[in-house]
């Protein structure tokens, strides 16, 4: 995103959400894999073959990046700011769902902090004025993500039914 992000206001703030990822002990990477250690999953190994990847994973993936890369930029920072808003919601969820599956302290760490991340916060007042100018931009953007997450959730409820 921060290759076509079209000026520094973007870029500083697709920096700052970057340079949080990163934390200032641990990497949430750090923290994810110490959550997946929980459970026997060794995520640097699973990264690598993709072994427990199921093949639609790969595609809302790609779909994803084809949306980056081919939608104008406001309806990318439109999805942006929809999943900022959305990771709240589902890490909140995500955390009570993993506490109820006996995860220790360590393990909800990577929980823990995206629960409390303001990432939404920084993208607003961008999102904000691409509302302004263009609603429907904003609108086409929270579209794709409301039509792409739903489809996800069901294909991860079906795949966990099986």
């Amino acid at each position: 995103m921060g290759s076509i992000a079209p000026n520094n206001n973007y870029k500083k703030v697709i920096l700052k959400n970057i340079s949080e990822e990163f934390g200032q002990t641990f990497s949430h990477e750090y923290w994810y894999s110490q959550f997946a250690k929980e459970f026997d999953v060794d995520i640097d190994k699973e990264i690598l073959d993709e072994s427990c990847n199921f093949e639609w994973i790969q595609k809302y993936n790609n779909s994803h990046i084809q949306f980056i890369l081919t939608k104008p930029f406001e309806q990318v920072w439109a999805i942006f700011g929809a999943y900022e808003i959305l990771d709240n919601t589902d890490y909140d969820n995500l955390y009570e769902f993993t506490k109820n599956l006996g995860c220790s302290k360590q393990g909800l760490v990577f929980f823990e902090i995206h629960r409390k991340a303001g990432h939404y916060e920084t993208v607003s007042p961008l999102l904000q004025e691409i509302w302004d100018k263009d609603p429907e931009a904003v609108k086409l953007g929270f579209e794709f993500i409301f039509e792409h997450q739903l489809q996800m959730w069901e294909r991860l409820n079906s795949s966990l039914m099986e």
